[in-house]
This record gives C-alpha cells, sequence and structure tokens, in this order.
C-alpha cells in the first residue's frame, strides 16, 4: 500500500511536467521540427513514466518477495500486483501529459492531475459509502416509522462496481484474494454490492478501462499538438 501511494504522488510530477517543461525551456520547438511523430513523443512520455515506476518496484521486489517465505502470496499475485501499478501509470499519467500540454504550466498541471486522482480514488469512493449511508439511514427511519418490516444493514445492489475506475481498489481486490473478508474490498462491497462477474473479473476489467481511458486521453493530447503546431 505504502508503494503504490509513493507512485501516485510520483506520477503527476513526472507527467505534468513532462510536456510543460519544454514549453518553459524552449526545447518542445525542437521536438516538433524535428522527423519524429507527434505520437511518438507522446509514447515516449509514457514509456519514460513506465520505466520509471518499474524500476521503482524492481528496486523493492526483494523486500516484497519476502511473502513467498511465509505463504499465501503465488507469483501469479505478485505479477497481477506489477500489471496494475503499470497500468495505473498509464491511467494517471495519460492525465498528466494532456494537462502538460493542455496549459503548458507545471504547477496547473500536476495540481490538476493531483486532482484527478484524489477523484477517482477517494472522492468516488467517499461518495459511494454517502450514497451507502443516506439509503440505510432511511431504510432505519422506515422501521422506526412503520412503513419497513426490518431493521438491518442493507446492501445495495452493483453500486461497488463503480469502484472499478479506481485503482486503489484493485490493490483492495488483490489483497481480498489472500486475505479474504478481512480486506477493504469486501468490506465495502459487502455493504455496495457487486455482480459475482465483475468481481471474478474485477482486476482485468479494470486494466482494460485503465488502458482504454490511456487510449483516449493520448489521442485528446495528439490532437491539440496538433491543433497547436500542426503536427
Amino acid at each position: 500500500v505504502i508503494e503504490f501511494i509513493v507512485i501516485l504522488i510520483i506520477i503527476p510530477i513526472i507527467s505534468g511536467c513532462s510536456y510543460s517543461k519544454e514549453f518553459e525551456k524552449g526545447t518542445l520547438d525542437l521536438l516538433l521540427l524535428s522527423n519524429v511523430k507527434t505520437s511518438d513523443i507522446i509514447q515516449a512520455k509514457l514509456i519514460k513514466l513506465i520505466v520509471f515506476n518499474s524500476f521503482l518496484v524492481l528496486t523493492t521486489l526483494p523486500l516484497l518477495c519476502i511473502v513467498f517465505s511465509v505463504g499465501g502470496v503465488s507469483v501469479w499475485d505478485m505479477v497481477k500486483y506489477i500489471i496494475v501499478i503499470l497500468a495505473t501509470t498509464l491511467y494517471f499519467g495519460s492525465f498528466g501529459i494532456y494537462l502538460s500540454v493542455k496549459y503548458e504550466d507545471s504547477v496547473k498541471a500536476v495540481v490538476r492531475t493531483y486532482l484527478i486522482e484524489i477523484v477517482l480514488t477517494l472522492g468516488i469512493h467517499l461518495l459511494l459509502n454517502i450514497v451507502y449511508n443516506i439509503v440505510d439511514a432511511v431504510n432505519n427511519i422506515n422501521f422506526y416509522k412503520g412503513v419497513s418490516g426490518t431493521y438491518t444493514n442493507i446492501q445495495l445492489e452493483n453500486v461497488g462496481t463503480f469502484l472499478i475506475i479506481n485503482p486503489m481498489f484493485d490493490l483492495f481486490k488483490l489483497q481480498s484474494d489472500v486475505v479474504g473478508n478481512a480486506s477493504s474490498y469486501d468490506v465495502t462491497m459487502n455493504k455496495l454490492g457487486i455482480n459475482p462477474v465483475v468481481e471474478k473479473l474485477w482486476v482485468f476489467i479494470s486494466v482494460a478501462i485503465f488502458v482504454i481511458v490511456a487510449m483516449l486521453m493520448v489521442k485528446k493530447t495528439k490532437k491539440i499538438l496538433l491543433n497547436k503546431y500542426g503536427k
């Protein structure tokens, strides 16, 4: 969890400064005058971010692999963890690069990327919990008024599926596969509800969404550069 949070802190700094620094230093003109395609430039920025975070994961891998001596965690679990990190890097990194190109200002791009991270991680989780608490409170009020014959904590249906765009819940899902009902994933889904098929394929669906969103953001970034510089 600590490593994942560190990575979330790093992504906006590197991606948000990727193009804005080029604008500020005047080196973007050299890139645009070269034979390098705009899409290749954008991809290179993302690859740089992926390589950096991959290096961070690899340097801590010996420590993480201690869990193998304890048991309960398989090599496949570790592979899924790395895939989630790389997909998350693409996901938020693409937002950072897009904002860097759009605003041509490092501070604006970094701050806005952090805001996107907060909204898509803490924000959506908080919002769904507020919805749950309101519905649960209404259910209990109806009980006291005699409208409802049950006084139990309710479970919403499939509302937890919206958390599939939250990378932190990918991490919690991986924890759930190892520790079971003690994880944050299970506690949350027991309240919000989740489709069994989605639950089974949670990580793979989530990663696919991250990659698709990253591709769309790269396309939008390329369009901005084409409109500004004709390349």
